[in-house]
């Protein structure tokens, strides 16, 4: 089994001090950090990757994952932030400065009892997720995901272009080997080698010589927190994976129980026809850069913030936002407040996911079983030429929940689109 490390760590040097078994978990979680970082954006972004500490246990070995991490940083591979908060698993990684931007090498790893420590939790992520999959009312189904999954081993990335960090050799190489990675998330997110390719790398992935292009839907997030909103969040709880219950706000993959759209929510706040009407006109930022007297691009991060925080944090933005819309501020605030705050993305993420693969990916597979197609969350891409197939499918499923958001079209590669 191979796994990457940075061509100026003296591996050798590692085995001779420190021996074999010791080294190759060094070597283990240093390659664990780098391919987190290439497989999460926001990781990547931070430069810290949070590694669960029961499943470092389970693959390093419990004797050997202490003396690993204590190693790792004493040669400056690999740094731990050593914070902790109460309910938290996870310790943030990162890698040290001098191989942060080394070139990766393979390694090939030798030690029997890690090769099967290696093989036993890949499997049990291979089982977990095929549970997720076969779940009542999972939005990604297994034909859904196995579809997704062969078109994303389609890709093909140009010759020519070259990595500027060890993350995007990572991407680069899975591509290039037809090796991508493919999870869904317990909210219904698809992460894949696309998701998490560099945006300026997209112009160079084809499928047989076409470049990729993207259909996305504008002011995406806080319309589909609107379609998320509890009917009663005093009383309803969000769920905790993407199945099709009673206590899901909007099942938009499931249109037979519900109506044409949004009205239907029995408690909806009496102004979330005007928040969903600016999401459509993609106006909500602009509205709220209005009030604060700034720019609709200055605005929008402190709006994300100001959503997806803590209810008791407050802000400019926030304060806003209850100006315009207070009876739909007050439900996001309350299900913050009942359920945690992280309850809000995770059933917006749900909204999402129900939308896009629910209902739109499956139409795609069952009208046009030929058509190349891939996802980045809650954008829907195909190859150029096809991409006004993907536009009015999805105008057309929005228009029957009676909403109708502007849909833009991103191309890749102008060139040869």
């Amino acid at each position: 089994m191979n796994c990457w490390v940075p061509d100026s760590l003296d591996v050798d040097a590692v085995f001779r001090g420190y021996g074999a078994k010791l080294a190759e978990r060094v070597v283990w979680l240093g390659h664990t950090v780098f391919t987190r970082l290439a497989v999460d954006p926001r990781c990547r972004d931070t430069g810290m990757a949070p590694l669960h500490s029961t499943i470092l246990r389970r693959l390093l070995g419990w004797r050997y994952l202490g003396p690993a991490r204590e190693l790792a940083e004493s040669i400056g591979y690999v740094q731990r932030d050593r914070s902790y908060s109460a309910g938290r698993f996870s310790q943030s990684y990162s890698i040290g400065r001098e191989y942060a931007h080394a070139r990766l090498v393979q390694y090939t790893l030798t030690d029997a009892g890690l090769l099967e420590s290696i093989r036993r939790e890949r499997d049990r992520i291979a089982n977990e997720q095929a549970k997720r999959l076969a779940e009542p009312g999972s939005t990604i189904t297994p034909e859904v995901f196995a579809r997704l999954k062969t078109d994303i081993d389609r890709l093909k990335i140009d010759a020519d272009v070259q990595a500027w960090t060890p993350t995007e050799q990572i991407v680069i190489d899975r591509i290039r080997r037809r090796s991508s990675w493919a999870k869904v998330c317990e909210y219904g997110r698809l992460h894949t080698v696309l998701t998490s390719t560099p945006r300026r790398l997209r112009s160079n992935l084809h499928i047989g010589g076409k470049r990729l292009t993207a259909v996305d839907i504008g002011e995406s997030q806080p319309l589909f927190i609107g379609l998320a909103l509890p009917q009663d969040p005093n009383h309803t709880k969000p769920t905790t994976h993407n199945t099709a219950t009673a206590t899901t706000p909007l099942m938009l993959h499931m249109p037979s129980q519900w109506g044409e759209g949004p009205t239907m929510l029995h408690a909806e706040p009496a102004d979330l026809g005007d928040w969903l009407g600016l999401c459509e006109r993609r106006g909500l930022y602009q509205a709220v850069g209005d009030v604060l007297r700034v720019s609709r691009k200055a605005v929008k991060e402190p709006v994300m913030a100001a959503l997806f925080g803590k209810p008791h944090h407050t802000s400019r933005a926030s304060r806003a936002l209850e100006t315009l819309f207070p009876a739909t501020w007050e439900a996001i605030q309350e299900l913050k407040r009942t359920w945690g705050y992280a309850s809000l993305a995770h059933a917006a993420q749900r909204a999402e996911s129900g939308f896009i693969f629910g209902r739109c990916v499956r139409r795609l597979m069952a009208e046009h079983p030929g058509l190349w197609l891939g996802t980045i969350h809650d954008s829907i891409l195909t190859t150029a030429g096809s991409e006004g197939i993907v536009h009015d499918l999805m105008a057309d499923e929005f228009e029957k929940l009676g909403l109708n958001p502007r849909l833009t079209v991103e191309r890749f590669c102008e060139s040869d689109c």
